[in-house]
């Protein structure tokens, strides 16, 4: 979250009658597989018995390059007509608040059963860099030993200035892959599993004045399982301030331009994950908003609970880790694709 870490509560119905909640993982994975099963609904969250539709959306390789601003382009500062996602006008995007709707959006983002037969693990973590990197110089590389001990298949980071640091030691470059994105975010990928067919960013939310440091947004990335050739969609964000402001706009309009970035780069039989750190607590606008999109599958316990985990997907199992030298904990969550 940053040097300060003082909640507000501007965009909480009733904050001192919301308790922090914290996803039981188990219990969730099983909810959501037994309503897949029998095709109903999530209470409060995504439903389960949706169609596909196809929309005409272009592939794109990826290119990570270091330009100015772009609007889910396919490399980091780059436009292109051919960027792996859907124009606006070819959508079914409100023309007023350029947002989608939960209902069209599930449309498109299909939490419908599969067979199942591939597992994926996601790491994200914020690693606090101006006291990591800036203060304790790596803490004798501490946040590459929590990627180390799990070797995930996708590895997000928030407040992350240069993914080399993470991945120039201990030998992981020898199955890692880094990218640098905007808003202090970055991925990593096993290469020798996967391949990124596609990836961009997109600015969707602007710090209140109070606690301003400027525009927050998302990265994304579209991988490709090379065995089983299954995509998994990630999307990072690192949210704006104040705490539970969801930003000048406030906490539906990031959470809506969020799934927004979802639906429009995403395919369908793409298996959503986002997650980050939102600066935002479970009972805030933001992630309450979010949860009409997709199941939050995790939440953390730093500042209040304002780490979280979104999916499509149903997850298998969920490891907490340590925090690495910064001030939030890690995690690691595997998912069945």
């Amino acid at each position: 979250m940053g040097a300060c870490c003082s909640a507000q509560y501007d965009d909480v119905a009733d904050p001192a009658k919301q308790p922090v909640v914290v996803a039981d993982i188990r219990s969730v994975a099983k909810t959501m597989l037994e309503q897949r099963s029998s095709g109903e609904k999530m209470k409060g969250g995504a439903a389960a018995d949706l169609n596909l539709i196809t929309p005409e959306i272009k592939a794109a390789s990826s290119r990570h390059s270091t330009g100015g601003p772009s609007s889910c382009a396919s490399g980091w500062g780059e436009s292109s007509e051919d960027d792996g996602c859907t124009t606006f006008a070819s959508l079914s995007i409100n023309s007023e608040t350029g947002i989608v709707s939960p209902e069209e959006f599930k449309k498109v983002i299909s939490t419908k059963p599969s067979n199942f037969l591939t597992e994926v693990t996601v790491f994200s973590h914020n690693l606090q860099w101006w006291s990591l990197f800036g203060f304790k110089n790596g803490n004798k590389g501490s946040a590459t030993r929590l990627l180390r001990a799990t070797l995930p298949d996708i590895a997000g980071w928030q407040e992350c200035e240069d993914v080399s640091r993470i991945l120039g030691t201990q030998g992981l470059l020898a199955d890692y892959r880094g990218i640098q994105g905007r808003f202090s975010l970055a991925f990593a990928y096993k290469f020798t599993d996967w391949d990124v067919i596609a990836d961009g960013f997109e600015e969707v939310a602007t710090d209140e004045e109070e606690q301003f440091s400027g525009p927050r947004g998302v990265i994304w990335a579209r991988f490709r399982h090379r065995r089983s050739s299954k995509v998994v969609f990630a999307i990072n964000h690192f949210g704006p301030m104040r705490v539970n402001s969801g930003g000048k706009a406030g906490g539906a309009t990031t959470a809506g331009k969020i799934a927004t970035v979802i639906y429009r780069c995403a395919q369908p039989g793409d298996g959503v994950v986002l997650f980050g750190t939102f600066n935002s607590q479970a009972q805030s606008r933001t992630v309450r908003h979010l949860e009409r999109y997709l199941f939050k599958v995790w939440t953390g316990s730093v500042y209040g609970g304002i780490d979280h985990v979104f999916s499509s997907l149903p997850v298998d199992h969920a490891q907490n880790l340590s925090k690495g030298g910064s001030d939030h904990e890690a995690v690691a969550i595997t998912f069945l694709l």
